[in-house]
């Protein structure tokens, strides 16, 4: 069990903020970290050698979601019979801007009870530092595990986009606008489109001003074939 040990939890109950084992290295406390890391390895080890403590434990997966402060765990995924219920405090950090702050089971629960069958992410970078369970290989496995299609077109919607120098759109005085139109009407796009239709659409809707997208969209087909 040593091997998969994560030590970041245990310097952070030392007040010693940081990923391990980076958090070793660190310029302002990395010798106390190193210190404290090696007095924890010097007793982990005799419990080891000793066999002072015997492992043992089961796991298993069942249906969840949050209600209130509570999570509540089903028998089964028509989620009818509770069997246990966890009450306590959660997200209780203050977002800005009054955004929502939701664990990744209540992200799914939100979709699953909307009948989202497919989720689109168009992140150019899928990754999350600060919420690791919504980067993208946890996020598509929590998904698929729902039944829910993941799919990742950050390279055709995500990120900004530049105007190409010799674009058609000369008309769009704003370049973040002619910039999206170039890409719209860009190939890349037309392919991410018949991956997933109805992504197109969505997009446009966000983005507003949609008369100039809509004929940029028609060429994009158009050029397509």
């Amino acid at each position: 069990m040593v091997p998969y040990i994560d030590w970041t939890f245990f310097f952070s109950a030392w007040e010693l903020k940081g990923r391990f084992p980076g958090i070793l290295q660190h310029p302002e406390y990395g010798a106390a970290a190193r210190e404290l890391y090696g007095h924890a390895r010097t007793l982990l080890d005799r419990i080891v050698a000793e066999k002072l403590l015997t492992a043992r434990g089961v796991y298993g997966f069942w249906p969840a979601n949050a209600e209130g402060d509570d999570i509540v765990v089903y028998a089964d995924d028509s989620r009818r019979s509770e069997v246990m219920r966890f009450p306590m405090l959660r997200q209780q950090e203050i977002i800005a801007d009054a955004k929502p702050n939701r664990s990744l089971a209540d992200f799914i629960d939100l979709l699953t009870h909307a009948g989202v069958t497919c989720v689109v992410d168009v992140r150019a970078y899928p990754h999350s530092r600060r919420n690791p369970h919504f980067s993208r290989t946890p996020l598509m496995s929590a998904l698929n595990a729902s039944s829910i299609r993941y799919m990742w077109e950050g390279e055709a919607l995500g990120g900004m986009r530049r105007s190409k120098p010799d674009s058609l759109h000369v008309a769009l005085t704003d370049v973040g606008f002619r910039g999206f139109a170039d890409h719209i009407a860009s190939a890349i796009l037309v392919r991410a489109e018949k991956r997933a239709p109805a992504m197109h659409a969505l997009f446009l809707r966000r983005l507003g001003g949609i008369k100039w997208r809509v004929r940029a969209l028609r060429i994009a087909r158009h050029d397509a074939g």
